[in-house]
């Protein structure tokens, strides 16, 4: 079995921090809502917020319309760069890199950069494995266990974690967390780890140096979560 946290990814977006060029969540708060076919949801996403996502892994987010949303299962590493310009680094760099080896979903918000002290972007990413861990009863406390087991390796912080079963067969599990960035400074994470009933981990990890400010929009997007 492969830990899910293993790909927990900050996307360090350092940079100059240029900008860019570009209310119906699901109010449990968890990715238990469908998509029956994978193609963007009928509801509306929240005033002021975009549907994003990436069919071919059938899952979805909203966020603020402002935000950029890069689809690694469509785009190379340097076509993300590019369109990242001004908060690319070589942590970004390396990120992206990993992420394109799960085809990931990823946003940001590149404004938040030039207002970071750290030249860091608060962003998402998302993305699905398959055959990971089947579902079942005993899903919820393995995928528990290999989450925290995870935490304690990158040295997290855990400031709580729920573990909810949904269905049957899905389980979601939250945490809230903190960790050290490789810079040294402190990012805030929201996680969201879904084994779904077609027996799929989907993972989507929301991150931020400055949870003052962004916590809250971090946690609307969270709501709004959708796999199938």
């Amino acid at each position: 079995m492969v830990a899910a946290g293993s790909v927990i990814i900050a996307a360090g977006c350092g940079g100059s921090g240029s900008n860019p060029s570009a209310n119906s969540s699901n109010p449990s708060g968890s990715s238990s809502a469908q998509a029956a076919d994978g193609s963007q949801p009928k509801q509306a996403p929240p005033r002021g917020f975009q549907w994003v996502g990436n069919s071919s892994q059938g899952i979805w987010i909203a966020v603020p319309k402002s935000w950029v949303a890069i689809d690694l299962s469509r785009l190379t590493v340097r076509q993300a760069l590019h369109t990242l310009k001004g908060v690319s680094s070589a942590t970004m760099r390396a990120d992206l890199k990993t992420l394109k080896q799960h085809k990931a979903l990823f946003v940001a918000d590149l404004n938040s950069a030039s207002a970071s002290a750290h030249h860091f972007a608060t962003n998402v990413n998302a993305f699905c494995n398959s055959e990971v861990i089947q579902p079942g009863p005993g899903a919820a406390s393995i995928f528990d266990k290999a989450l925290r087991n995870e935490y304690n390796t990158i040295h997290a912080h855990v400031v709580s974690l729920k573990n909810t079963q949904v269905s049957s067969t899905a389980v979601v599990i939250q945490t809230k967390l903190t960790l050290q960035a490789t810079a040294g400074y402190t990012l805030t994470e929201l996680q969201t780890a879904n084994i779904t009933n077609h027996s799929k981990i989907c993972e989507v990890t929301l991150s931020t140096d400055n949870p003052h400010k962004y916590l809250r929009v971090l946690k609307r997007i969270q709501r709004t979560v959708i796999t199938h």
